[in-house]
């Protein structure tokens, strides 16, 4: 016979219930037919004779009929062999010799369903030599050499800009010259296009078009040494920013008659370092909070750090940061500027047996934007009085007990406002039981910058009578950084004290609203 029919396979698709296949093709053997079957999740399984399938005639019968989605695939694998003899006597038989050049075409037609199955140059293609050199070079990719005359196995840093890819989530990008990879963002980070980056990718949180509340990719990374506390910015990876990598910081524009906001770009290694001696306006012993900024001073970058809040829609200045830093209401960074955008990025606690010397690490770091982290630490001084005289001349309270300083803006019983805003006082006064004298009167009220200021409270005695005299008020103040404010009393009688209590004499003043 010939061999007219030039395809060596048949493919179906699968239904689910049709089990028996034509055999379109022409084969010399029911053990020349092979039968695989390629899920719908593109799986491939090789089918075994006599147990997935059987042949009848011209036909392959499923055991099992292939399901809807997938494809099952009847193919001729001719055995590669010649077993036609001639003899050198006798007859010559044409049936044996057109046998034996039917399996010639049968196996030829196999044989091209490989090689079409191959990935090849093109035919106008002549000058590329596509032999591969040997021995086989693990770990390494196919590629045209140089000069573009011969495949040869390559590094894959040829393709990833000298970077390859080394984490899970890395990608591989352009630069406009080469191709290069784009490290993995943190968790939730999102790519975003950025035309000042080298791959016009970047790593980002949301949008970011929203830079007032923008803070993407930061870490905090602390250490001691040589009784000096240094801070360091990280990326959420705990590393160096880079350009690929940044970290992204929104802030207003550097001019109050400007209302739009950008973004400070940290690339590469970034960190302010609290020298010894340098106490920020903490005392021994004592926990202590270190506010810690990003600000722009003429267009570069820099962390910095203070006990105080600062407002992050107004420009600050900041002060060379060095030994000499013993002040609560400044603002510290490398160096020295004015006008300077700056954001609130984080909250560290430090506690030093020596204020000034960094013997020990922080106890705690909170990240964070002005809008996490106001409620929690917002300026609040609390402290209670267990003593003291009341006179007939007006006197200030002494507070000698702490409850609660989070800016150490007590002294001499005296506090000093770290910060413009609306702020909250709360007195609670208590004089002892004792006889008070008729039309006599207990006041107290609020002194600012050295001057009366409002009256918190006052007790008026009509007649005379045995009693304590309870002094309680609520004012809203607003300060401005730098204020002193303290509490004085007066008394129209003599001889009067306050209750040997702290639970009767308390002061306390909270930041309500930055303004």
């Amino acid at each position: 016979m010939s061999v007219s029919n030039l395809n060596s396979y048949s493919a179906y698709a699968g239904d689910g219930v049709t089990t028996t296949f034509a055999i379109t093709f022409v084969f010399k053997s029911n053990s020349h037919i092979k039968a695989v079957l390629k899920s719908s999740l593109g799986v491939e399984s090789a089918l075994t004779p006599g147990v997935d399938f059987n042949i009848s005639g011209s036909n392959v019968l499923m055991t099992v009929a292939p399901a809807s989605g997938s494809v099952l695939l009847i193919y001729r694998e001719s055995p590669r062999e010649q077993s036609t003899t001639y003899l050198t006597t006798g007859p010559f038989l044409p049936a044996d010799h057109e046998e034996g050049l039917d399996k010639l075409a049968l196996q030829v037609q196999e044989l091209q369903r490989q090689v079409d199955r191959c990935v090849k140059v093109s035919k106008s293609e002549v000058t590329l030599d596509s032999e591969l050199d040997s021995p086989v070079t693990a770990n390494n990719v196919l590629a045209v050499d140089p000069t573009g005359t011969k495949i040869v196995y390559a590094s894959p840093a040829l393709y990833t800009g000298g970077m390859p890819l080394a984490a899970k989530g890395d990608l591989f990008t352009h630069t406009g010259v080469g191709v290069a990879a784009l490290p993995v963002g943190g968790d939730g980070s999102t790519l975003i296009a950025d035309s000042s980056q080298s791959t016009g990718l970047r790593w980002g949180w949301g949008s970011e078009q929203d830079y007032i509340t923008n803070i993407s990719n930061l870490g905090i990374l602390t250490s001691v040494a040589g009784n000096a506390l240094t801070i360091a910015a990280k990326t959420s990876l705990g590393t160096d920013a880079t350009s690929v990598n940044p970290i992204n910081i929104g802030r207003r524009v550097p001019s109050m008659g400007n209302g739009f906001y950008g973004s400070m770009n940290i690339i590469g290694a970034k960190s302010i370092t609290i020298p010894a001696g340098a106490t920020l306006g903490h005392t021994s012993g004592n926990a202590h909070k270190i506010f810690l900024y990003v600000v722009s001073v003429d267009g570069l970058t820099y962390l910095a750090v203070s006990q105080s809040l600062f407002k992050e829609t107004s420009l600050v200045n900041v002060t060379a940061i060095s030994a000499g830093a013993t002040s609560n209401r400044v603002m510290y960074a490398p160096v020295t500027g004015t006008g300077c955008p700056c954001r609130l990025v984080g909250v560290l606690t430090s506690t030093q047996i020596t204020a000034g010397l960094y013997a020990s690490n922080v106890s705690e770091i909170r990240l964070g934007n002005w809008s996490t982290l106001r409620d929690e630490f917002l300026f609040h001084t609390k402290y209670a009085a267990s003593s003291g005289s009341i006179n007939t001349s007006i006197t200030i309270v002494g507070w000698p007990t702490k409850i609660k300083d989070t800016m150490g803006a007590m002294s001499s019983n005296i506090i000093t406002v770290p910060v413009t805003g609306e702020y909250q006082s709360v007195v609670h006064l208590a004089a002892a039981w004792a006889a008070w004298a008729a039309n006599s009167t207990y006041a107290a009220s609020v002194f600012i910058n050295g001057s009366q200021g409002p009256l918190i409270d006052q007790k008026n005695i009509v007649s005379a009578v045995s009693t304590s005299l309870l002094i309680n008020g609520t004012l809203d103040l607003s300060l401005n950084a730098g204020d002193t404010v303290q509490i004085q009393q007066v008394s129209s009688d003599t001889g009067h004290s306050l209750v040997a209590n702290t639970n009767y004499n308390i002061w306390s003043l909270r930041l309500v609203n930055l303004t």
